[in-house]
């Protein structure tokens, strides 16, 4: 760690540091509260993260609608949540959820958002990842979010940075700010009352992954750094995907019906293999329409495990669906979101004061698994709260004490503008820790191979430490290097002390000695 002063020093009363739908609506909430916000995003606003991904052109969002609102409504779905978490979310956090979740659809409605119609006029409905219920909105035109989110951010009187944050500053055990490198290439010190997280999740610090490779955890990591607590590290959602070349894409479910559709890196088929029973086939595979992410929730898990078992056995499996043989594509689990996160309370706040977090960010309303369209709702239910108590935590402050330039901890800056060799050992370093989670902290995982991910995160920390900092050309990626080993090292211990299956969270050694597993053909095909 070194020390260096700030050559910029700017003041705010709320930092807000992510420019998604959490990001946006937690600094339009503090402005609307009369505080002076500032938001840095590493991204133009509306550019990046989740919210905007291109994977999904769209999404959805889970609520209750006006006369949806019943006692038995609200309790049904709040129920709902914490059986899909399987007793791993904050039940708290969860029914504020539900009770919250219809008002800030009005609100993404007044805001512009558009959503799809039925020929009645009514809000088309659909179920899910994990639900039983049409609940679900969806959006009708992701260029109309963007522009609705971006004109209501315009309305309201928020000062938009680009930058990267490098540190949160921790002054006397509180979040006094942030410390950034902007698109100018040059240090600024933000003092801010109350700090706001919203810098999204940590997909793509796996190999392959279905989000923005700019979703490599900063937010976690920047709250690791500055002694929050963070909660459910361990569950991750994986989606089974179709990765050609460059090219990654959702796995269409719906055709695991097709006879011989996946096979093994030998030509074998791959689900007919461990499910030799077509009606027992079958049936997984129905089960798997229920969810698109992986999980141990049911016999659906018999086959992220075949495709596991057989990558690890033959090298790959492949989609077979009537292409030429050279142009096949691979079938691979892909990192999609993350259900852990910053810990934080029904105001959002954090366990470390001044710090509030919201969206992927931030953990609590979710658990192992997460009913589809979930997370959006957070992003609004959340970072609302987030905006409104940091505003009335920076409200009761009445001077920010500023001081001289305080020294902050950051990597250093070294001389010089390029560096060949300091640029390959960080792209060296970020293929290894990709590689080493996509193989041992994947949906089969062990104690062995945790410990063995854990020691490759360890050397990796190490090599990036004698670097003694980065180039001005290399600065952003060096940071990011060090973000991805925090964060990949707080999933690996949080996944070893973890000892149950839950969610995608497959323990198969302690599942094989105790002879159990989500079902007898998981373990059969194990075996």
């Amino acid at each position: 760690m070194y020390w260096v002063n700030a050559m910029n020093r700017l003041k705010t009363d709320v930092l807000v540091i992510g420019g998604g739908a959490a990001g946006i609506r937690a600094a339009v909430e503090a402005a609307a509260h009369g505080a002076d916000v500032t938001l840095v995003s590493n991204a133009p606003v509306t550019a990046g993260g989740a919210t905007f991904s291109q994977v999904s052109r769209g999404w959805g969002i889970q609520a209750l609608m006006e006369g949806e609102c019943s006692a038995q409504h609200i309790e049904s779905f709040y129920n709902e949540i914490v059986a899909v978490g399987q007793g791993a979310c904050d039940p708290k956090l969860a029914r504020i959820l539900v009770e919250e979740s219809g008002d800030r659809v009005k609100d993404l409605v007044s805001y512009g958002v558009r959503f799809k119609k039925t020929d009645d006029g009514r809000f088309h409905r659909a179920k899910g990842c994990f639900s039983e219920t049409e609940r679900a909105l969806i959006t009708a035109d992701f260029d109309n979010v963007r522009k609705a989110f971006l004109s209501i951010l315009r309305q309201h009187r928020v000062r938009i940075l680009t930058g990267t944050v490098i540190d949160l500053v921790v002054r006397d055990a509180v979040c006094a700010g942030a410390f950034i490198f902007d698109s100018a290439n040059t240090f600024s010190l933000i003092d801010a009352k109350a700090t706001i997280m919203a810098a999204g999740g940590g997909g793509a610090i796996y190999e392959n992954h279905l989000c923005g490779a700019e979703s490599t955890g900063d937010g976690y990591a920047l709250a690791i750094r500055a002694g929050a607590r963070l909660l459910n590290m361990e569950f991750i959602q994986f989606m089974l995907g179709i990765k050609s070349k460059e090219n990654r894409q959702f796995l269409p479910r719906h055709r695991l019906y097709q006879h011989n559709i996946l096979l093994d890196g030998m030509g074998k088929p791959v689900l007919e293999r461990c499910l030799p029973e077509a009606i027992q086939r079958e049936n997984v595979v129905r089960l798997r329409q229920n969810h698109c992410p992986a999980s141990t929730c049911d016999a659906s898990f018999i086959i992220d495990q075949s495709v596991w078992q057989a990558t690890r056995e033959t090298g790959s499996v492949f989609w077979n669906a009537d292409r030429h043989p050279s142009v096949i594509p691979e079938v691979v689990h892909m990192a999609h979101a993350f259900n852990g996160g910053i810990r934080i309370d029904a105001r959002a706040a954090s366990t470390l004061s001044g710090l509030f977090a919201a969206g992927e960010a931030a953990a609590g309303p979710h658990g192992a698994d997460r009913i589809g369209g979930c997370m959006m709702t957070a992003t609004q239910v959340f970072g609302k709260r987030a905006g409104q108590f940091a505003a009335q935590h920076a409200g009761q402050i009445k001077h920010l004490k500023l001081g001289a330039h305080p020294r902050v901890g950051c990597p250093a800056l070294k001389p010089g503008e390029k560096s060949e060799i300091e640029r390959e050992m960080l792209d060296w370093l970020e293929h290894t820790i990709k590689h080493a989670m996509h193989t041992h902290v994947n949906v089969v995982r062990s104690k062995k191979g945790l410990e063995t991910c854990r020691r490759i995160l360890f050397d990796a920390r190490c090599r990036l430490a004698s670097m003694e900092g980065a180039t001005r050309e290399n600065y952003i990626r060096y940071n990011k290097v060090r973000n991805m080993i925090d964060v990949a090292g707080r999933v690996v211990e949080s996944a070893i002390r973890r000892k149950d299956s839950l969610g995608a969270h497959f323990r198969a050694d302690i599942a094989m000695a105790q002879q159990t597993s989500p079902s007898a053909g998981a373990m059969d095909c194990a075996a």
